[in-house]
């Protein structure tokens, strides 16, 4: 009886075991995570984000630690907004609705496209006013790389990238 339990016991360590170690630092949307955002939020900094074919509807996407967010394709990985923006001439005057918003350095967005017209629930028209911006109100940040990324339908910039000069 006792070995039995033991034996029991011990199948059921290796079995949790293997799923931590298979499971554990995935962080693929939307199979592990529904969206964008909600990965970022629960990777730990240096982590990749690995983004599945599809249309991803999400609006100022934080990234506030060093990530690498690796979309499947350019062709095949859309983000568009989930909020009509104002089209206000400024980069954070509200209601604003950017793409990503970079909050860290060491940040790298690759293989997709930010499309502003891609959410045709949405009113009007270029409903993202920047695809990518450094939140130049909280700091400075280095050191990112945005690579095979098309901007599409974007009111005001498709980047709008501030770096520190070391000043």
């Amino acid at each position: 009886m006792k070995k039995n339990l033991l034996w029991k016991h011990l199948l059921a360590s290796i079995a949790f075991s293997f799923l931590l170690l298979n499971c554990w630092g995935q962080y693929d949307v939307p199979s592990n995570y529904p969206t964008i955002q909600a990965a970022i939020n629960a990777a730990p900094a240096g982590s990749t984000i690995n983004v599945a074919s599809g249309t991803y509807n999400e609006s100022n996407i934080i990234v506030d630690k060093a990530l690498t967010i690796q979309g499947a394709s350019r062709k095949s990985v859309i983000i568009d907004p989930a909020i009509t923006d104002d089209h206000i001439d400024g980069g954070f005057a509200t209601p604003v609705s950017n793409g990503f918003v970079i909050l860290h350095s060491d940040v790298t967005i690759e293989s997709l496209t930010i499309d502003g017209n891609g959410n045709h629930s949405l009113t009007g028209s270029q409903n993202y006013r920047q695809g990518v911006i450094t939140d130049y109100f909280s700091g400075h940040y280095n050191n990112s790389v945005v690579t095979d990324v098309s901007f599409k339908n974007i009111w005001r910039r498709g980047l709008n990238y501030y770096v520190n000069d070391g000043s």
